[in-house]
């Protein structure tokens, strides 16, 4: 057996497989426009890998698509959770999956609750329609996941509407909701940015000790690279639809290769003396209907040359065998970093 043989061999399965994902929404009077356009990756069982971008880079599109959410649009690729593609698969197959096999906590917990019904009504019911259980037992199910997500007095909750708890007792609901049937895969789409700093510690060390005693997959969405580096191994960076670049969070915060992701480590507070000025990224995100040539982070490049506006460069790794990605033609060496 050869060195590269015996290396394979030793490699985690991947759990979760995506290929050639893109979302294609309708233009009137133009072609369709791009959201996410072939974006790949793999997660390894029991990982946590984070997806990171500026708003509107399309992360939540990914996590919708991947979920099969996303209405009126053109999806195509491969979803791949164990030997199940998602991508393609009826309605009705798909709501069987969801909540079993891959699962979702989103943003903002005010808005992806109920605001009419108990927190006991809501959570009983993914019970009721994934497991059968019948409406007396669901309620015990129902309180013992609300103190698994560290819900003090979980009886009182459960009679409780949204609007009558706080902004992380509704996130902890949410997450109590999403686990609750035990998925293989769990997307947290940006589940911290709509709580104050010392909620959202605790949440991300709930996350943590959940899927440590899961032992859950995990995609975990923001803009926010100080939390990626509190609770990720790896780390996906997207920007106008496309990876750029892909690598473990040591890679990334440490030997960071294509200009965008630079720019999102200069902009992090840590890295500024007090009372100086922060670092600002120029110019925005291009329009996904009228992207440049060449690379899309071009114009907002100060290493940026004729031959970025030539074609779109592949995503490759830096040294040929490294699990380090960019989409870089001249990727950032080490004195520029």
């Amino acid at each position: 057996m050869t060195t590269n043989e015996a290396t394979a061999t030793h490699q985690p399965t991947p759990h979760v497989v995506v290929e050639d994902l893109t979302v294609r929404f309708p233009n009137r009077n133009q072609n369709p426009t791009t959201i996410v356009d072939h974006v790949s990756f793999k997660l390894d069982r029991g990982s946590i890998t984070g997806l990171v971008g500026e708003s509107g880079c399309g992360k939540s599109v990914t996590a919708l698509a991947m979920m099969g959410l996303v209405d009126h649009a053109e999806v195509s690729g491969i979803v791949r959770i164990g030997n199940r593609n998602l991508i393609g698969m009826p309605e009705a197959a798909l709501r069987s999956m969801r909540g079993k096999v891959v699962s979702m906590v989103f943003q903002e917990p005010l808005s992806a609750l109920n605001p009419v019904l108990t927190i006991e009504n809501q959570l009983a019911e993914i019970f009721r329609l994934h497991q059968g259980v019948s409406r007396k037992a669901t309620r015990k199910l129902a309180a013992d996941m609300l103190a698994r997500v560290g819900l003090s007095d979980p009886e009182r909750r459960l009679r409780q509407y949204p609007h009558q708890i706080s902004g992380g007792m509704r996130q902890r609901v949410l997450i109590a909701m999403a686990l609750a049937c035990k998925p293989k895969l769990l997307i947290a789409d940006e589940p911290t940015t709509a709580l104050d700093v010392t909620v959202q510690s605790q949440i991300l060390s709930l996350l943590r000790e959940l899927q440590q005693e899961m032992n859950l997959t995990i995609l975990f969405i923001t803009h926010d690279l100080a939390v990626v580096s509190q609770v990720c191994q790896k780390v996906i960076v997207l920007y106008s639809g496309r990876i750029v670049e892909s690598g473990t969070v040591v890679d990334l915060f440490h030997h960071p290769a294509h200009p965008y992701t630079r720019g999102l480590l200069d902009c992090l507070p840590s890295g500024h003396q007090p009372g100086q000025p922060l670092s600002e990224m120029p110019g925005l995100l291009p329009d996904p209907a009228h992207r440049p040539t060449g690379c899309a982070f071009r114009p907002r490049c100060q290493w940026a040359d004729t031959a970025c506006g030539e074609q779109e460069p592949p995503l490759e790794p830096i040294d040929g065998e490294s699990d380090h990605l960019v989409r870089c033609i001249h990727p950032l060496t080490g004195a520029q970093t």
